[in-house]
This record gives C-alpha cells, structure tokens and sequence, in this order.
C-alpha cells in the first residue's frame, strides 16, 4: 500500500447513500452479499463476526473498521457466543481523476484494527442518527460524515505503510505544530527541542512521514496559508507576506511563485 507515493492523492466527492445500517445480531445471523454497486463501510462496535471473501478468512472483533470495495463477493456469520454490533454505509464515489484515486480505493485491506475506536464509534452513531432522523441538510450531514471516517481510514492506512516508524508521533506532533504555528518560522534546532532525535535521525524521519522536507513542507504550509488570505479579500500581498512570517514581501513573491506557479497578485485578484 502506498509505497510508491508517500502522499497519495484523494480526490472524490460522496454522491448517492442507499442505506445506514445500525444492528446487534442475533447468535445466528448471517449473510451472504453478491454483487453490490456500492462501496460499504462498517464499523464493528463490539463481538465477533466472521468473513469469508475469496476463500479467505477474515475474524472481526469490536473496534475493527472494514472496507468493501464494489462488486466483491462475501459471506458472513456472527460469533454464536458474542454476536456483533455494527453500523455500515453504503455510498457512491465520484472521482474528480479516476486514473490516479480509483486505484487507490483497490489497495485498502478488507478488515483493520483502528487505533482511533471511540472516534469513530461517535461518527458512526452521528451518522446513523442523521440518516434515521431525515432532518433538513441531513444528505449534506451524512456525507460530511462519511468523509470524516474515510479521511480516518486513509490516515490509518499510510501510517501502516510506512510500518510506524520509531518516533512517528513525536514527528507528527511537530508536523502539528507547524500546522497551527504557520506563522512562526521553526529552525532545526526548535523543532528538535520536541524530539529527542539527532538532527540527521529527524530530517530521515520527518521526509519519511511528511514526504518533503522539512523547508518545503513549512514553506508550503505558510504560502497555503497566505493563499487563503488572499482569496478571501482580508488583506493584500504585503500583509499576506507578513501574516505568514514573511518581512520580505519580494522573497515571499518568488517563493510564492515557485510554489504555485503564479504570483501571489493573481490569487488577490481572484478574492
């Protein structure tokens, strides 16, 4: 999975939801799907179950996600001593390219213990409550929330691709911090005072994570930033510089440009 893309791109918009499914099973239940046309998510809330796909076993057990592509097969039955608690959505995709997300989709693994169990508990009830309830905006609702979890579900799945690396979180706490701080220019040395990495062990780790250096990645997250203000109208190249960490309005230009391709004036003229 992932591993010739540290940064996949996901680009897709949730269309049609035929149904949201929440259900304790009784000791016998089972079911055998054929060929469904929707993509179907579960989240296993407590029990067992079992899955049979391809001739291939698959045990669930409370806290696990699972992940069915469209038209695959399967068969199911639920422990007889803990029978499962589950909620499940179907859903449509559009991909904005095709080419590049759809095959995306097809590397995901069918089952997956989350590490993210009470978050996604709660998303999952939202989602069942909105979809019971009908209430006005509930599809835009539903859909916001079914982003959400497979936004949860794609985070989990390039985590254990890069096989969690030693100090993963202390680097993704950092990558936090820069996200928050956008306007604070980090050296080596502040961002170090949170690890207890060498300066060569953190910039291997944090390229490996964040899949650009770490210049490039905060100089992104400072010229996106400052993308924002300008199409929102609320201030001009020179504030936006400012606003970012930038005194130099005429280096920001060129970092700007180098970055998105045009100047920062055109994305002003857009707001």
């Amino acid at each position: 999975m992932f591993q010739s893309n540290p940064n996949p791109s996901y680009d897709f918009v949730v269309t049609d939801i035929p149904f949201v499914l929440e259900r304790r099973t009784d000791p016998d239940w089972t079911i055998t799907v054929g060929n469904q046309s929707h993509y179907i998510l579960a989240f296993a809330k407590s029990g067992k179950a079992r899955y049979i796909v391809d001739n291939e076993q698959y045990d669930v057990q409370g806290g696990d996600i699972l992940f069915f592509p469209q038209k695959l097969k399967r068969t199911a039955v639920s422990n007889p001593d803990e029978p499962w608690h589950f909620c499940s959505v179907a859903f449509g995709i559009a991909f904005l390219d095709e080419n590049i997300s759809a095959p995306l989709f097809s590397e995901w693994p069918l089952v997956n213990l989350s590490s993210h169990t009470n978050e996604l508990a709660i998303l999952f009830t939202e989602l069942s409550l909105a979809w019971t309830g009908k209430k006005t905006g509930y599809l835009l609702k539903c859909r916001s929330l079914i982003l959400d979890i497979i936004h949860i579900f794609i985070n989990e799945q390039m985590i254990a691709a890069r096989s969690n690396p030693p100090h993963f979180r202390a680097i993704e706490k950092v990558m936090h911090m820069m996200l928050e701080n956008y306007q604070t220019t980090f050296t080596i040395e502040d961002l170090l005072s949170h690890t207890e990495l060498s300066p060569s062990h953190f910039r291997l780790l944090f390229k490996r994570v964040a899949g650009q250096s770490i210049t490039k990645y905060q100089n992104k997250i400072k010229i996106n930033k400052a993308k924002d203000f300008l199409l929102s109208g609320s201030c001009n190249v020179t504030e936006a510089a400012r606003k970012v960490g930038f005194e130099d309005v005429y280096y920001f230009s060129r970092l700007f440009k180098r970055i998105t391709g045009v100047n920062p004036s055109s994305f002003l003229k857009k707001g």
